[in-house]
C-alpha cells in the first residue's frame, strides 16, 4: 500500500492576490484638475521704418532707379517739383519702358506738383525726366526734383 500524498495547503489564493492589485481603495477619487487656460496675447504689430530720399534730375538724363526692390515695403509716395508745369517724370517698374520714341514716353507720367501713392508695390521704381520742350519733344526743359517716402516693416 502506498503512503498518502501530503502536499500541504492545496487552496488556490492566486485570484484574491491578483484582485488586490487592481481593486480601488475605499477612498473617494481625487478632485479633477483645474482646466488650463491659455492667456490671449495681443497680436504683435511689427515696428515700421520710414525711408526717404530725393534726386534732382537734369533734363537730358536717361532712366535711373529711384528705389530698389524691398519685400518689406508697404507704401511708397512720390512727389514731383519742377520749374515748368509741363515738366515731369515718366515712371515704371521696368527700365526698358522709359524710352522716348517720337517725343513720347509710353509709361505713367507725373508732372510738376503731382504726387502719387503706391501701396504694396515691392518692386523697383525707375524714373526719367520728360516734358514738352519745343526744341526736343518729350524732354524736360529744366531741373526736376523728385522726393519719395517709403514705409517698410
Amino acid at each position: 500500500m502506498s503512503a498518502p500524498l501530503n502536499t500541504g495547503d492545496i487552496r488556490d489564493d492566486d485570484p484574491d492576490v491578483i484582485d488586490s492589485f487592481t481593486r480601488q481603495a475605499p477612498e473617494p477619487p481625487p478632485p479633477p484638475l483645474e482646466p488650463i487656460t491659455i492667456p490671449v496675447i495681443d497680436k504683435v504689430v511689427p515696428e515700421t521704418r520710414l525711408l526717404t530720399g530725393y534726386v534732382i534730375l537734369e533734363p537730358n538724363w536717361g532712366p535711373i532707379r529711384l528705389v530698389s526692390t524691398d519685400r518689406t515695403r508697404k507704401h511708397l509716395r512720390i512727389r514731383v517739383e519742377g520749374t515748368k508745369a509741363t515738366d515731369g517724370i515718366a515712371i515704371s517698374s521696368d527700365q526698358s519702358q522709359l524710352v522716348i520714341v517720337d517725343g513720347i514716353c509710353r509709361s505713367g507720367t507725373l508732372y510738376t506738383d503731382d504726387r502719387d501713392d503706391f501701396d504694396d508695390h515691392t518692386g523697383p521704381v525707375y524714373i526719367r525726366p520728360v516734358g514738352a520742350s519745343a526744341s526736343q519733344p518729350g524732354y524736360a526743359e529744366g531741373q526736376i526734383k523728385v522726393s519719395w517716402w517709403a514705409v517698410c516693416v
